[in-house]
């Protein structure tokens, strides 16, 4: 029997260690729930019109053909994550799910470049709206610094 630390162990059990998670993405791991309500929070659109379609479009259950059908599921968690609140939902309810999964230690991993290319590439009126929200969220945030 190996025995782990108790703060590691699984229910106490120092025989059954916790599940770690090493390579957890930020953008990859958002609720649905939580995709829809940003999108209408920021009238955003996301190319979809029910719940239902959204979850086909933006999840990943089984391999698909290539990286861009891939990245075309990113896409659309990259437009919600339109400023420091919505990363912060995120980042939260990240932590909260692999939490009640089990997971008592986790690397959560998130590509800021990435985040950021929807609103540094923004068309739309909407994106625009999102990106101007946001860059004002970070101004404020960066005169607080010390």
């Amino acid at each position: 029997m190996i025995a782990c630390p108790a703060q590691y162990a699984r229910r106490g059990n120092p025989a059954r260690p916790a599940k770690a998670e090493l390579h957890r993405h930020l953008d990859g791991s958002v609720r649905l729930s939580t995709i829809a309500a940003l999108a209408r929070r920021h009238r955003l659109d996301l190319g979809v019109r029910s719940e239902r379609e959204l979850a086909e479009r933006a999840r990943v259950l089984t391999p698909l053909a290539g990286f861009e059908e891939v990245i075309a599921r990113f896409r659309i968690t990259q437009k919600v994550l339109c400023g420091y609140e919505a990363i912060r939902r995120v980042a939260f309810e990240n932590v909260e799910d692999a939490w009640r999964d089990g997971v008592k230690l986790a690397e959560l991993r998130f590509a800021p470049a990435f985040i950021a290319a929807e609103r540094a590439s923004a068309t739309t009126r909407s994106s625009r709206r999102c990106w101007t929200a946001w860059s004002r969220q970070r101004g404020a945030a960066a005169s607080k610094w010390p």
